[in-house]
């Protein structure tokens, strides 16, 4: 019975050992990494600027992805939560959306990524 004691201990040592290690690239398999640029507002203006790049449209409805921040034990954790807007304006390069968008100036907004993104998916920035 000492020995079996003694394997699961060992066997939790190597684990513990290998996760410390490679669980930073484990983690980052398969995650999208994306790129981001922020919003901006103006004194006196009406909406938010956001980039063109980060607009995106699904035939009916504009949307952009915003990167929420969590600070998590030993990294900071990126998630991307999609959030719908009313297009007021397109300029060169960027877009000026309804404040009612809940996008506010100073927002991280993803502009470009490796894969598709869902809404509430963890992402890696590049």
């Amino acid at each position: 019975m000492r020995k079996v004691y003694v394997g699961m201990l060992v066997l939790i040592l190597l684990l513990l050992v290998f996760f410390t290690m490679y669980g930073e690239q484990l983690y980052e398999i398969g995650k999208p990494v994306v790129t981001f640029d922020r919003a901006s507002s103006f004194i006196g203006q009406n909406g938010t600027d956001i980039p063109l790049e980060a607009l995106r449209s699904n035939g009916n409805q504009d949307y952009v992805y915003v990167l929420q921040v969590e600070h998590g034990y030993s990294r900071i954790i990126y998630t991307v939560s999609r959030v719908d807007v009313e297009v007021l304006e397109t300029g060169r390069g960027t877009v000026t959306i309804a404040a009612s968008a809940k996008i506010r100036a100073g927002d991280r907004l993803v502009i470009s990524e490796t894969r598709e993104l869902d809404d509430n998916i963890r992402v890696i920035l590049s």
